[in-house]
């Protein structure tokens, strides 16, 4: 039997040399909605906290 669930929404990412802007897209809305930006920890993603997103 085959999958055909449909993605319709998306984490996203912007990374940036200090932060990192996460949003939440939406297929159906063709939409996205800032969710929280992310300090990088030396000059690195912080892993951990993106994790727990």
């Amino acid at each position: 039997m085959s999958d055909t669930r449909e993605i319709n929404t998306l984490l996203c990412f912007d990374f940036g040399t200090k932060r990192i802007g996460v949003a939440v897209g939406q297929f159906i809305t063709q939409t996205a909605t800032p969710l929280e930006t992310v300090k990088n920890k030396n000059k690195r993603p912080d892993w951990d906290h993106i994790k727990r997103l």
